[in-house]
């Protein structure tokens, strides 16, 4: 890609990089494990470490809503092909090593 600092073409990038969430005056960064395009609205669904799904608006370039928070981080995404239902997946994903979480005995 040619770099082009002209306004008109740094309009039309558009980076999507991590949820960010502030929690006690502190705003922390979290990476986003999944991503599903809708077919019919040009929207998308991001989903992160931080255990929340948002849905953004990518012409727009703004967050749309935000699902409940889930108790783990979002590890799957996927819209149905009638874009009906989003399928979420929701996991701990072993980003805290010291922390021991274990369902299976």
């Amino acid at each position: 890609e040619v770099f082009d600092p002209s306004a008109e073409a740094q309009k039309k990038k558009y980076a999507f990089k991590c949820h960010r969430l502030k929690e006690n005056g502190i705003e922390n960064i979290y990476p986003v494990n999944a991503i599903s395009f809708h077919r019919e609205h040009n929207t998308f669904a991001t989903g992160g470490s931080d255990g929340f799904v948002n849905i953004w608006d990518g012409y727009n370039k703004k967050r749309l809503c935000q699902f409940h928070r889930f108790p783990t981080s979002i590890a799957s995404l996927s819209f149905s092909a009638d874009g009906n239902v989003l399928a979420i997946a929701s996991s701990y994903m072993f980003e805290n090593d010291n922390q021991k979480e274990n369902n299976f005995g």
